[in-house]
């Protein structure tokens, strides 16, 4: 490639690179929030078939206070089961989101790495001229 040209090139690879990434990040995040809220759905829906089918309705005052208490038990069930399923997904989200910073360094730091080397190399003087350059320049000295 032309040395115009080379790191345009590579200034793009990395830009590919990194928006390859974000994407597929993006879909790992969404396709984790979707079945995390499927699993709390289904689990929640499982608890209030469960609740409604047991015998809650009333037809003697003496029954009122063991359905209140089993009303009771669900509702905290059910919040507690909400609170863990949550907790769950900002746990695994936040596992997930420190992996694809962790990649998305690694690709950084392999891109910065090959940009100094580059610098490195035209300071030090290696030829990336042609030779009329390099006569010209021992010419001089």
């Amino acid at each position: 490639m032309s040395p115009q040209i080379d790191p345009l090139s590579r200034h793009l690879d990395i830009s590919r690179n990194l928006l390859e990434q974000t994407l597929s990040g993006m879909e790992q995040l969404l396709t984790l929030g979707i079945d995390h809220t499927q699993d709390f759905v289904s689990r929640s829906s499982q608890q209030l078939k469960g609740t409604l089918s047991d015998s809650l309705v009333v037809t003697e005052a003496a029954q009122l206070p063991d359905a209140m208490q089993q009303g009771i038990h669900v509702a905290i069930n059910l919040a507690r089961d909400t609170t863990l399923a949550a907790t769950d997904y900002q746990i695994d989200a936040l596992r997930l989101l420190h992996n694809q910073a962790s990649e998305v360094q690694k690709t950084l730091a392999a891109a910065i790495t090959e940009q100094f080397a580059i610098v490195d190399q035209n300071l030090a003087g290696t030829p990336r001229t042609g030779t009329a350059t390099a006569n010209a320049r021992k010419a001089r000295a």
